[in-house]
């Protein structure tokens, strides 16, 4: 057993989704399967659909990422936390400490943009991602690497 941290160590983040769209084909929201089965390492196995939809509509996210050490992590939350004036606690700014999570954190991932181009994983566009989608990658991300104090 060892407390050091290996940033050579990978592990991957997979889960499905689903793009609610307008009339215009314009994405407004994210759909997330009603239950995933998963094997011992977290490996989708299959998943099931809430009553209506179709398992063609989903799609997959696959990143891989690395745990992140003591000196990656203390300065994603020295850069998104502000002390609160009231108290004088620091408070943890997400919609700071998640994308920089991505950007330190995410070594790859399969998404791309609307000409299937890839997108660069990047602190600016974890930024434009619609909120649920980021908050189910920090959750997965925490599954694995335990949540601390965060």
């Amino acid at each position: 057993m060892s407390v050091l941290v290996n940033n050579q160590a990978t592990f991957k983040i997979s889960f499905y989704f689903r793009e609610i769209k307008n009339k215009e084909n314009e994405t407004i929201g994210i759909g997330f399967p009603r239950v995933e089965y998963r094997d011992d390492d977290f490996n989708i196995t299959d998943f099931e659909v809430h009553e209506g939809e179709d398992k063609e509509d989903y799609k997959n996210f696959t990143g891989i990422f690395i745990p992140g050490n003591f000196e990656q992590m203390s300065l994603i939350r020295e850069e998104a936390s502000v002390i609160n004036h009231i108290n004088e606690k620091s408070v943890l700014l997400l919609r700071i400490f998640c994308p920089k999570i991505i950007h330190h954190l995410c070594k790859e991932w399969n998404l791309v943009n609307d000409n299937g181009e890839p997108l660069r994983i990047h602190e600016e566009c974890a930024k434009q991602m619609h909120e649920h989608f980021l908050s189910r990658i920090i959750e997965e991300w925490r599954t694995r690497v335990g949540d601390g104090d965060y």
